[in-house]
């Protein structure tokens, strides 16, 4: 029986210090039937020189940049696999992730979103700039975009990311979910290692601190919506 498809999706912006050991992880899965679509998001630096080395094995998708979301749903809307995963263009996977979730789907059919532990780890540049001793970070179950797997048809039901959101687009798709009452899972397997730099801390952080607060607000108000009209 022919193993199913699985469609991984990277959106990338200036990704050039990252792409090569994330695309790199996919190659290493152990789970073979899977097809690479990588959006570049209007990279400024070397990114689409170093994608266009590969272009025999990944489908390349250029656009202006216009954000996480809008790059993440242009590759969605290309993809051909039922199983859709999520890959940062600066994370990188274990091998088996792709393995023990299409694992967890096939003895779990009523699930239709699957994740994984996760662990930050500092880059090496990060380390070296600041004089840093870096120390594990514990090894957590996390829902964030690139431990997640996910049936492609429930993009059909709850619709794609939002793009009016700068950051955090994620946590209010993961809301819908949760409001749609869909059915998940995770692996208790260290699957994704999601790597901490320059470009994705500080005043980034502050700005999805900020989205995500406005997001629970809107999953509470969508919560209480319905209490208040049986009153």
């Amino acid at each position: 029986m022919k193993t199913p498809l699985v469609s991984v999706l990277v959106a990338a912006y200036n990704s050039e210090d990252f792409i090569e050991d994330a695309l790199q992880s996919v190659w290493d899965q152990t789970y073979k039937n899977y097809e690479i679509i990588v959006v570049n998001d209007g990279s400024t630096d070397t990114t689409a020189s170093k994608l266009n080395q590969w272009k025999h094995r990944i489908t390349i998708i250029e656009k202006e940049n216009g954000g996480i979301a809008s790059a993440r749903n242009a590759g969605l809307a290309a993809t051909k696999g039922n199983f859709i995963a999520i890959l940062d263009a600066d994370d990188v996977w274990l091998p088996t992730k792709l393995s023990e979730q299409m694992e967890y789907f096939r003895s779990h059919p009523a699930v239709s979103i699957v994740f994984s532990l996760a662990q930050n780890v500092l880059h090496k540049d990060l380390v070296h700039r600041n004089n840093i001793s870096p120390k594990p970070f514990p090894i957590i179950a996390a829902h964030i975009p690139g431990n997640c797997m996910v049936r492609k048809n429930i993009f059909n039901q709850i619709g794609y990311f939002n793009e009016s959101i700068i950051l955090g687009e994620f946590a209010e798709w993961y809301g819908k979910a949760l409001n749609a009452n869909i059915k998940m899972g995770c692996v208790d397997s260290l699957l994704l290692l999601r790597r901490i730099h320059g470009n994705n801390i500080g005043i980034k952080e502050k700005k999805r601190f900020n989205d995500y607060l406005h997001i629970l607000k809107r999953k509470i108000d969508a919560q209480k919506a319905p209490a208040e009209s049986s009153d």
